[in-house]
């Protein structure tokens, strides 16, 4: 067992800190003394020597270097973690992300390079708070599962391996030793996953019904199960005296020839009689404990006249009788005359309703349905929430698609529609719920045999006191039009973006490999000695308030800069890829990127892409440095959306800013090396970005606006893996040579 470490109201925060290079030593110190005076640190060389030192001093935090003579941080980490819990931070400037996935194996807290500039020192100091910080939580959890009337066991092998003090007590014992290798619960039913009451008699004949919430876990590298019980004697008595009532209210009811229903304030039937099932059709299984808004036997448009009426009852409003259209399970429709009213059984307030079938009266009234079907337009009705609940047989003839793929989708999602025309849908509903009026537009869709034809649609809002409570769009297919015009643009675009293409291709990749070799240089001449002058300019700084000290400093943060940028978008990149969710990426992506207040981040991401084949770490970089320029695009703020969506086995990622936009001229050259419109960029950053994408059989589109913003599109193909994962683009391979 780990010896409890107290950190409870620190006031000082001991660091041991050990590295082989004394000279770091002495500026991690001065610098954590400026940012927090209240971090001593303590230093050592000898990893040994720093294992004695946690047996006769109090620690709080251990601040270690990964390459050093005597052991790598990680095999210290290792040593230290038999005998301590003490918080492990590695903090190395020689660490990757391999080193960083042994350091967390081996009982590292937190990993941290140590870079050129002093300001990350900040980073450093917050570090050492935060896993203090958290070590203290810890402490206070294990408080917690004592304190708590909850008996909480772990059982091993059906034997318990742990328990809490409150176990102890609901299991009528005198001490936990009791408890250790038994198993209370004898049926091996009660110690399965899942949720269960159990009847316990105490050694003093007490009988005790225990709610039982149990879970797999895994404990101490085998399995286990995590058992929370409690006392749920009352509840179950009051369960047997519900269901008696329940009982009695059954057997008055079964005896109506009206449907007779109750459900419950949030809208969930409870109890139907016989006479319900004889008049819908449907089973007790298909109706109990369905919501209002999901049961098959009430059509969709009707849910809002329902809804409004069980509103109106709890209000305490009185509720006049209703006619409705209901479904039965074989298909058919009947109309039923329906009163509801409020009720209150074992203190339990619930909605009665009480329905007769009235179709024989309603056979002449006008059939919608029929009127609707045989509409020569196509005709898609729309919930308030955008989804289809109805769609003529015009429809299903003019796309090839039937019934059954367009109900209770959303309009946008359905395969009929491009990812052009889903940016349209969309811009057109935000026009109609502005203006509450009929909005028209031009609609390029595939059908089922993945022909591509044109429809005009017109989308008309459905309006209740001036609220929608729905849509009907009408469509009509303009294909023969739009074809013969878009023919004859897509083939003459085609021609001369190739030319194009081929030709900046042969240009940038001679330029790349060139500019690669020299970054390589410089780097590896300029990097050393920028280190110095940077850290003594710094020191220079606090003694003397020299405002050439301040210039030459800026001067040295931008060579810094330049150089690292250069070496990055220059160096040679090859790809890893392994599965991952897009989901993941996007949020990673995202949580690494430090946004201003001034940003709004809006994130879109279609829930059901499958995992692809990808260099994770790369195209996460890709991602950053797209939303790096649209943060940077939108100086006095605006909006950044990020969508993730699947069309035609490709997987579309979407980075979008509301900025300047780029200019015609400009958008044709942005993927280009050295090309920039920043005073102090390089121009290397989207073609990055290029490189990678096509390196993983991609590709990547700009579209912008001036004075609205731009749109960066990242292509991916789904469910693609190569058989040689390092299978680059010509450029590629010709820079790893």
């Amino acid at each position: 067992m780990f010896s409890r470490v107290s950190i409870q109201n620190i006031e000082t925060i001991n660091v041991l800190h050990i590295d082989d290079d004394p000279t770091h030593f002495d500026f991690t110190k001065i610098f954590l003394n400026k940012i927090d005076p209240n971090l001593k640190i303590t230093y050592t060389n000898n990893p040994e020597k720093a294992i004695q030192q946690l047996d006769t001093h109090q620690y709080h935090c251990i601040v270690t270097d990964y390459n050093m003579p005597r052991m790598t941080g990680i095999e210290l980490a290792t040593k230290i973690r038999q005998h301590h819990q003490i918080p492990i931070i590695l903090y190395t400037g020689h660490g990757s992300e391999k080193v960083a996935e042994k350091a967390f194996q081996a009982g590292v807290d937190d990993y941290i390079r140590k870079e050129l500039d002093p300001s990350h020192y900040k980073i450093l100091a917050k570090r050492i708070r935060n896993v203090v910080d958290k070590k203290q939580l810890e402490i206070l959890y294990e408080d917690l599962m004592e304190q708590t009337h909850f008996g909480i066991t772990i059982l091993q092998k059906n034997q318990i391996v742990f328990a809490n003090n409150s176990a102890v007590k609901l299991l009528d014992k005198n001490h936990i030793d009791e408890l250790m290798d038994q198993n209370p619960f004898p049926d091996r039913t009660y110690t399965e996953p899942g949720d269960h009451e159990y009847v316990y008699k105490t050694e003093k004949g007490e009988t005790r019904v225990l709610g039982i919430s149990n879970r797999e876990i895994n404990y101490n590298g085998n399995p286990a199960i995590f058992c929370v019980f409690w006392d749920a004697t009352e509840k179950h008595h009051l369960k047997i005296r519900n269901k008696t009532s329940q009982e009695r209210f059954k057997a008055l009811v079964e005896l109506s020839p009206d449907g007779v229903a109750t459900f419950n304030t949030h809208g969930y039937m409870t109890f139907h009689n016989q006479a319900f099932s004889n008049l819908t059709g449907f089973t007790e299984e298909e109706l109990i404990g369905k919501h209002i808004t999901s049961l098959k036997t009430l059509r969709k448009r009707d849910l809002i006249k329902y809804l409004r009426s069980f509103v109106s009852i709890l209000r305490g409003e009185p509720s006049p009788s209703m006619e409705f259209t209901y479904n039965r399970k074989d298909g058919s429709q009947g109309v039923g005359e329906s009163h509801l009213a409020l009720i209150e059984l074992n203190g339990v307030k619930e909605i009665l309703l009480i329905a007769r079938d009235i179709t024989e009266s309603k056979k002449n009234e006008v059939n919608y349905s029929t009127i609707f079907q045989k509409s020569s337009n196509g005709l898609i009705e729309l919930d308030d929430d955008k989804k289809i609940v109805n769609i003529n047989k015009t429809v299903t003839r003019q796309t090839g698609y039937s019934e059954e793929t367009y109900i209770e989708h959303k309009l946008h999602t359905h395969p009929i529609f491009t990812h052009e025309a889903k940016h349209i849908i969309e811009k057109a509903f935000k026009i109609v719920e502005q203006n509450k009026t009929t909005t028209p537009l031009d609609l390029p869709i595939t059908n089922k045999t993945n022909k591509e034809t044109w429809m005009r649609a017109h989308i008309t809002p459905t309006l209740f006191d001036n609220n929608i409570l729905g849509y009907q769009i009408t469509i009509n297919d303009i294909s023969k039009r739009k074809q013969g015009e878009q023919k004859h643009t897509k083939n003459i675009e085609h021609l001369e973006k190739l030319v194009e293409q081929k030709t900046r291709e042969i240009i940038n990749n001679e330029r790349l490999v060139a500019a690669g070799k020299t970054a390589s240089m410089i780097g590896h001449d300029l990097r050393t000695p920028l280190q110095n002058i940077k850290n003594l300019s710094y020191m220079l700084r606090e003694k003397y308030n020299d405002p050439l000290l301040t210039k030459l400093e800026k001067q040295i943060n931008y060579s810094v800069e330049l150089l690292k940028r250069f070496e990055d978008k220059t160096k040679t990149t090859q790809i890893d890829p392994m599965k991952h969710t897009v989901h993941n990426l996007l949020v990673k992506a995202v949580a690494t990127y430090d946004f201003r207040e001034n940003i709004s981040v809006i994130k879109s991401i279609q829930p059901d892409i499958p995992p692809v084949w990808i260099d994770e770490f790369q195209l996460r970089r890709v991602l950053i440095n797209l939303i790096n320029n649209a943060v940077q695009a939108m100086p006095e703020g605006g909006k950044l959306a990020l969508t993730a969506e699947v069309e035609k086995n490709m997987v579309i990622i979407s980075v979008s800013d509301t900025g300047k936009g780029i200019t015609e001229e400009n958008l044709e050259k942005i993927f280009d090396p050295f090309y920039t419109t920043k005073s102090k960029g390089i121009g290397l950053g989207l073609s990055f970005c290029r490189r990678i994408v096509e390196a993983h059989n991609g590709t990547i589109e700009a579209i912008s606006e001036p004075g609205r913003g731009t749109t960066i599109n990242i292509l991916l193909p789904l469910n693609e893996r190569r058989e040689e994962e390092n299978n680059m683009n010509p450029y590629m391979e010709k820079n790893t040579a």
